[in-house]
């Protein structure tokens, strides 16, 4: 099964047909022998910053890395793809990984001669792109002149071009796309490494796939007495013949998944998230909404709000008005909004994006969604109740939710819990899947000040 779009495989096939073509990466002294040092004995990755805003830059780019010798030798070639975090102003923050270093640096003078034109070579503030000619004539080059290195040269190639990202083209696909979403803004609230996670996708498996469990590298979560807790939080939603996988931090945080994925995929028409959250003994539960590409609106992406979406919007403040939220009774319970309820309402998956990317999209809670659809702006010219980025302008990003609910801004007390369970039996009933996280911390509330934090 094709996993592209018709639109996305266009644009795979005429980049093929031009071919791939890299960069000749140098860095001022200092940086450079510091990233050479991070890749050569340390981490094996380095992370720097391009003040050069190439926007034609590919998820994933392959460089040859200049280094030592500056603009006199390729020093070894890396993976480079955007990271996550701000680098400087009008710069990105990109990350070197994967290297394959030489020895002995391959001198531009062993190199053809045109490979020592300064027009092909790349600095932080200049890139300049290699024909694909050229490109390949380099990667021959180097492979030939460094032998014991050819294999992991050409490895490193394959990698490159590796797409391990989910084009959403049927509701199968967006529902894969929606459980990966939630599992890595589960792993992003919780701190740990959801780069890594996403990453580990196997897109030959999506094809079979049931669920997103059959397509990351998730531990099987065996231990009883682990169940048997989240047992006590989730209740009857925790049923005989659930998966049940665990993610574990480096420094003791432990996230457990639990599933019930036995409906053939193609009978699910959404996805619900409940994340609990040990340390303030709080839930949060984030329902999935798709988005459609819309060239009518400004945004380019809408949902139109139909009957199920008020019908669940009903429930959700049923629930709420029948759960009050109590007085704090000790700073795990202070919150900025006592709120349960949040929409995720999602675009697929950008051409621009990288494997480690969440969806991109317009999150709000149920207060909020509730006030934007009383408004004028909400309303389509045929009279339709809408939102996309053209009509509104307020919303959480993917970051923001994520620093509010890790630090237990929002998110409401175990009092919700026994409605919360009616309420997603009965989306359950109505054919969504519910993936249930329990987030375990590493530390207690006292060691979490700003100076302690383990995330």
């Amino acid at each position: 099964m094709n996993l592209l779009s018709t639109a996305s495989a266009g644009r795979a096939r005429k980049k093929a047909s031009k071919g791939y073509g890299g960069f000749i990466l140098s860095f001022e002294p200092g940086r450079a022998e510091t990233i050479d040092a991070l890749l050569r004995f340390r981490a094996h990755e380095a992370t720097t910053a391009l003040s050069s805003k190439d926007w034609k830059l590919e998820p994933r780019e392959l460089v040859a890395l200049s280094l030592l010798e500056h603009f006199r030798g390729v020093d070894g070639l890396a993976l480079m793809e955007r990271s996550a975090g701000k680098a400087v102003t009008a710069a990105w923050r990109m990350r070197l990984h994967s290297p394959v270093m030489f020895e002995e640096p391959v001198t531009f003078e062993e190199l053809p001669r045109r490979f020592r034109s300064a027009r092909l070579h790349s600095s932080t503030i200049e890139l300049n792109r290699l024909q694909a000619s050229d490109w390949n004539e380099l990667l021959h080059q180097l492979s030939v002149l460094r032998p014991a290195s050819a294999k992991a040269i050409a490895d490193l190639v394959k990698a490159r071009s590796v797409d391990r990202r989910i084009f959403a083209s049927t509701p199968r696909e967006q529902r894969l796309l929606e459980e990966r979403d939630a599992i890595g803004l589960t792993v992003d609230i919780a701190g740990l490494d959801r780069a890594a996670l996403l990453k580990s996708v196997n897109i030959e498996a999506v094809s079979r796939a049931n669920s997103v469990l059959d397509v990351l590298a998730l531990e099987p979560l065996q231990e009883q007495d682990a169940i048997r807790l989240d047992q006590k939080v989730f209740g009857g939603l925790l049923q005989p013949g659930m998966r049940h996988v665990r993610l574990a931090g480096s420094r003791g945080t432990e996230v457990r998944i639990h599933v019930y994925d036995k409906k053939p995929l193609e009978t699910i028409v959404g996805i619900d998230l409940l994340i609990y959250q040990e340390l303030y003994d709080s839930f949060i539960l984030v329902q999935y909404k798709m988005m459609k590409r819309s060239r009518a609106e400004a945004g380019g992406w809408s949902y139109t709000v139909d009957a199920q979406a008020r019908a669940q919007l009903g429930a959700m403040d049923a629930v709420a008005a029948r759960s009050p939220p109590a007085a704090p009774a000790v700073v795990t319970d202070w919150r900025l909004s006592d709120e349960v309820f949040f929409w995720k309402f999602c675009e697929t998956t950008r051409i621009s994006d990288s494997e480690s990317s969440l969806i991109h999209g317009i999150t709000m809670s149920r207060p909020h969604f509730r006030h934007f659809l009383a408004l004028p702006e909400s309303r389509s010219t045929r009279g339709a109740r809408f939102i996309s980025y053209a009509n509104c302008h307020r919303y959480l990003t993917n970051s923001q939710f994520v620093e509010l609910a890790s630090d237990g801004w929002i998110g409401g007390g175990r009092g919700v819990s026994a409605l919360i369970q009616q309420l997603l039996q009965a989306n359950q009933t109505a054919g969504r899947r519910a993936l249930l996280a329990a987030i375990h911390p590493a530390t207690t509330i006292e060691n979490r000040g700003r100076g302690w934090q383990t995330r």
